[in-house]
């Protein structure tokens, strides 16, 4: 499904929006589209390295909230777009792959501006996954059963505020990013052989405070 122009697809009743196995499921183009309350059930599997998502958007100001997406590749993908808001969804990816197959919850790559918050992500490569976006705040987020609860790379000016990431290999991975803010943030119970709740690096000029730390290793 293309949305080319603005419009709202909002369920009524919980629908469920079937993926083909192949693909994206719906691809936003279009400016100011809202995409909420639905069921978006099965994407591709990422063949030919691509992205494939329950919702991909390569446009501005959108809004993608209260949707459920399970057995998806990729969650959410913001391609390029800036003003998005992604907020109270529910993702699962797909448990049966070793993570080096998954896709990730969130992806946000060249992206500024971006709010993502109050999502529940549960069993993707990585959670939350910020490329090259700057400005973005994520606030308020669950993300359990992960490789990487957060993977920030290059993305200045982020705001991490509120969030629980648990039970993953890492609670969060932040890197060659600037001016940075995480605070009260949880992180607990990222265990294995690797494993570590928080890691920084070249993140010069950041704030990390008021912070929970809990039974990782």
């Amino acid at each position: 499904l293309v949305l080319a122009k603005r419009l709202s697809l909002v369920g009524v009743g919980r629908p469920v929006l079937f993926g083909t196995g192949r693909g994206t499921v719906i691809d936003v183009r279009a400016d100011g589209c809202t995409i909420s309350d639905l069921i978006l059930d099965g994407t591709g599997v990422g063949a030919g390295n691509q992205m494939d998502a329950a919702v991909r958007l390569r446009s501005n100001n959108n809004i993608v909230s209260g949707n459920e997406m399970r057995r998806v590749f990729y969650g959410v993908v913001i391609a390029g777009g800036s003003g998005n808001v992604v907020a109270g969804n529910s993702i699962e990816g797909l448990l049966d792959l070793p993570f080096g197959r998954r896709g990730d919850g969130i992806y946000v790559y060249q992206g500024p501006r971006n709010h993502i918050v109050r999502n529940h992500i549960v069993g993707e490569r990585d959670a939350i996954f910020l490329q090259y976006a700057h400005n973005v705040r994520v606030e308020y987020n669950i993300v359990e059963r992960s490789r990487y609860g957060l993977h920030d790379m290059f993305s200045d000016d982020t705001i991490v505020r509120d969030n629980v990431f648990r039970t993953s290999l890492v609670g969060a991975n932040v890197m060659n990013s600037k001016r940075l803010t995480l605070e009260r943030n949880e992180f607990a119970h990222n265990r294995g052989i690797t494993a570590v709740g928080l890691t920084l690096k070249d993140c010069d000029g950041s704030t990390v405070s008021d912070n929970r730390f809990t039974g990782n290793a």
